[in-house]
């Protein structure tokens, strides 16, 4: 097969494949690129791309004839995707810079040189849908809202480069575990969650023995949202997860596939489940119930909470976490300024309405009781 034959055939399998942006889960440190991807044993391939100029960029090596415009870190996502797109087609049948496979939810190239890099995973089924992962990466970020903090050794990469980023807390968020309202089961420990999460817990009878409801279904938004990074890192461990978890595409397909499906168990953020109707923030969304969580090793009514937002203030609720923006702004620009609006009065406010926990705003918890 001919280069040009590579590469139509290559576009072709690309327009008919369903792809995956890996926003916002890449971290470099000395040389090193670390991928995070939801499932194991996909292996990816890395080329460099271009190379750090004055003016930005330049497309080098191979792909120095491609006609694509290099996004600019002030371009929006689809134009990185156009990108990514088009750079991917055109590295059909050229020598990767490195290759490897996840492990653990993730995979890690060392002495990688400065510059943009393309990173393209090979074909993979999930639920019957056929994904080829795709980013382009670069060190062009000036702000990232994340569930996670800078590591000492990203610290030290970023600071070695004249970068000195600052982690600021905006928001502590969760995670709702959502059933079908045919399901009578409400309580479950952290525990059980980890045994359902990797494989353990493939049946409702595991959990419940008197349970009619059959194999569970375990669903998220997507293969590589933050919420998967979430369990992969926090409950499972670095664990990789259950082969059998079924992909949505949104928080909102989650809560309408587990409110058709009385054996699902969907996992989605908490601002997700909200009452529209109710600005207390106290009732959930009436077309699915909201599990119990606790800590202990026997889930009880006394020691397992929702995930309402004085549950989440207090820590009581065990499936809670931070969010922070990484602000790499010297110039004190727009990035900057977001980040102060996010995180005075009025963003604050924004974030406490959307079912959050503001981070630097008050917040009032008062205990009303029924006479």
């Amino acid at each position: 097969m001919n280069r040009q034959k590579r590469r139509l055939w290559r576009c072709a399998v690309l327009w008919m494949t369903v792809w995956l942006l890996l926003c916002g889960t890449v971290h470099a440190a000395g040389g090193t690129l670390t991928l995070r991807y939801a499932f194991d044993g996909v292996a990816f391939s890395i080329y460099r791309v271009a190379e750090p100029t004055a003016a930005g960029y330049a497309l080098t090596g191979p792909f120095d004839d491609c006609r694509v415009r290099l996004p600019r870190p002030e371009d929006g996502a689809s134009v990185w995707k156009d990108a990514a797109e088009t750079l991917a087609g055109y590295a059909a049948g050229k020598q990767p810079t490195a290759r490897g496979v996840t492990h653990g939810g993730q995979v890690t190239f060392a002495g990688l040189e400065p510059g943009l890099h393309l990173a393209v995973g090979d074909c993979h089924t999930l639920n019957g849908k056929t994904y080829i992962p795709v980013i382009l990466l670069a060190d062009s970020v000036r702000l990232a809202i994340t569930t996670q903090q800078l590591t000492k050794q990203e610290t030290a990469y970023l600071n070695d480069k004249k970068f000195t980023p600052v982690s600021v807390k905006m928001a502590t968020d969760g995670l709702a575990l959502i059933v079908n309202k045919q399901n009578t089961d409400s309580l479950i420990t952290v525990d059980q969650f980890k045994e359902i999460l990797t494989g353990k817990v493939t049946d409702w009878k595991q959990l419940n023995p008197a349970s009619r409801l059959g194999e569970l279904q375990l669903v998220f938004d997507n293969p590589n949202s933050s919420t998967v990074h979430y369990v992969l890192d926090s409950i499972c461990g670095g664990m990789p997860l259950s082969k059998d978890l079924k992909a949505q595409k949104t928080n909102p397909e989650v809560i309408s596939y587990v409110a058709k499906n009385p054996a699902a168990l969907g996992v989605i953020g908490v601002n997700w489940i909200g009452n529209p109707a109710d600005s207390t923030r106290l009732s959930f969304n009436d077309a699915i119930r909201i599990m119990a969580v606790s800590r202990a090793d026997s889930a009880t009514v006394g020691n397992s909470f929702k995930p309402y937002q004085a549950y989440l203030a207090l820590n009581q609720y065990p499936l809670t976490r931070n969010v922070y923006i990484l602000l790499n702004d010297p110039k004190s620009g727009l990035p900057s300024g977001l980040t102060s609006f996010l995180t005075d009065f009025r963003g604050q406010r924004i974030i406490l309405k959307s079912g959050l926990v503001p981070a630097t705003a008050a917040v009032r918890i008062v205990d009303v009781k029924e006479e």
